[in-house]
């Protein structure tokens, strides 16, 4: 967002500036709404529960993984929150990266510490895998 030139405007469209951005992403929001409204709301939901439940399931039970997020689907749909005692979320955000080509993100704020986990409709079972390889190889360092 760009500053407005009259920033003492008592008009609300004075935070409207947006500068110069590219025009694809408009024209592909209908493509995005058609897609969500083909899926559905429900099964979107259930699709995102059962990733994030994939691979939650199979990193729960390694010694020093800690997962910080319900698999309760009245709690939480895909995001998933996973630390190692001992270790930095920073690094295994990193380790993820570099090694996996997993794109996570780092939480570090008062008492919540981990990596953040969101899998998307199009994320596969293989995918998660992978992560899960990561997280299983990252603990045992």
């Amino acid at each position: 967002m760009f500053a407005s030139d009259i920033p003492l405007k008592d008009d609300i469209r004075k935070f409207e500036h947006l500068g110069t951005r590219p025009f694809f992403i408009e024209q592909a929001i209908g493509k995005a709404l058609e897609f969500h409204e083909m899926i559905g709301i429900v099964r979107k939901q259930q699709r995102l529960h059962y990733l994030k439940n994939y691979w939650m399931g199979k990193v729960k039970d390694i010694p020093k993984v800690r997962l910080s997020t319900s698999m309760d689907p009245k709690w939480g749909c895909a995001i998933g929150m996973v630390s190692v005692d001992g270790k930095k979320p920073a690094d295994l955000d990193s380790y993820l990266f570099n090694n996996h080509k997993i794109h996570t993100t780092t939480i570090e704020w008062e008492n919540i510490k981990g990596v953040r986990v969101t899998p998307n409709v199009y994320t596969t079972t293989k995918n998660l895998d992978v992560l899960v390889e990561g997280i299983t190889n990252f603990a045992r360092i």
